[in-house]
């Protein structure tokens, strides 16, 4: 008998009492949860974001996440944040906004341990218990927010006119903490590099894009979200980012001037499709660059493997073996060793160290 894509997704995410409506509860669109496992037939053997993809980032980051979150938004809220793995629920984020999404115990995650210095939270307070944790998180989505008294979606995300644009910033997953008014915007890379432009605006970076749309989600006086904060944190391969393998890692080394560029080609190239007057450009752009100064923070992914290694080592205990038992139901042996060398080589791109 072959094993069940549950089955398979509860092996692979190290949660055996995964529901199969589990992808509600973290944002997560079912198509997406389904190509986790879904066999393909190109030479590769495997999609994009098949778990036994070893460059999948979509595998990588709702492992490491999903884990540190030890999966304990499952059946946590009333209205849940997506329905049926389809559009996100209005009710969800309005329970959000008005303090009603719960607590779930401290101790139920590991996000605690990601405080200090460096680290993820660095030295912010956080209320740990009432922390949500989404993936595919789009800013622009209109369950999401809407103009505060208004029922027309809220786009002025960016410096640009962008009304027409139904997709400006996606990030790979957000915390927010609602008690403190605060989005942890997460961007999260293996071996990829970030996109470097839209159809519309072909020159103007992710990075920028997901800053812009930071910014004036938690400033403009329409937003639903006016006088929050956010950090962007930047997750990768920490070699990768040291030797600047990739074109993010120069820009993140630099963002004043990053910034002071962007600047520059909003003037040079994209000023007759700038929605704010000179003057009040010019005051917001300053505002900008100091809070989007602020607000990057780079995290490595062995920060994630250290705190699950020493914090929950029963994840790792019989975890490649649980996938290939399931494994070899289903497919011949040879490739059963294949997916186990090729998931930890994805660990061991990422730099996460684990045991065995």
């Amino acid at each position: 008998m072959s094993p069940s894509d549950l089955d398979l997704l509860r092996a692979f995410l190290g949660c055996n009492t995964l529901p199969h409506n589990w992808y509600d509860f973290y944002g997560i669109r079912k198509a997406r949860s389904d190509a986790l496992t879904k066999p393909s037939y190109n030479k590769s053997g495997f999609s994009r974001d098949s778990f036994i993809n070893p460059n999948s980032e979509t595998a990588l980051t709702l492992f490491a996440l999903g884990s540190t979150d030890c999966w304990r938004q499952v059946d946590a809220f009333t209205n849940s944040p997506r329905v049926a793995g389809d559009s996100w629920n209005r009710r969800f984020f309005a329970d959000l906004l008005e303090g009603n999404a719960g607590s779930r115990s401290i101790e139920t995650s590991l996000w605690h341990h990601h405080v200090g210095e460096g680290a993820f939270f660095c030295n912010d307070p956080v209320d740990f218990e009432r922390l949500i944790l989404l993936f595919e998180f789009e800013v622009a989505g209109s369950a999401f927010h809407q103009r505060t008294d208004k029922q027309d979606n809220f786009k002025d995300l960016s410096f640009l006119k962008i009304d027409d644009l139904q997709k400006w910033s996606k990030f790979d997953a957000v915390l927010i903490d609602a008690a403190r008014k605060c989005f942890y915007f997460v961007e999260a890379k293996l071996g990829s590099d970030i996109s470097t432009g839209t159809e519309k605006y072909p020159l103007i970076n992710q990075i920028v894009r997901s800053l812009e749309a930071a910014f004036w989600l938690t400033t403009h006086e329409d937003s639903k979200y006016h006088g929050w904060k956010f950090r962007y944190v930047f997750v990768s391969s920490s070699r990768i980012y040291k030797y600047k393998l990739r074109h993010y890692a120069f820009l993140l080394a630099s963002v004043d001037e990053m910034l002071a560029n962007y600047r520059r080609l909003l003037v040079d190239v994209y000023k007759d499709d700038l929605r704010l007057a000179p003057d009040t450009f010019e005051q917001r752009f300053s505002e900008f660059t100091k809070t989007a100064r602020e607000a990057v923070r780079i995290v490595p992914w062995e920060a994630f493997g250290k705190v699950l290694v020493e914090q929950k080592p029963q994840l790792w205990e019989g975890y490649f073996d649980r996938i290939r038992q399931l494994y070899v139901q289903a497919v011949p042996e040879e490739k059963v060793e294949q997916a186990i060398n090729d998931i930890k080589r994805r660990f061991q791109v990422a730099g996460i160290e684990y045991p065995g």
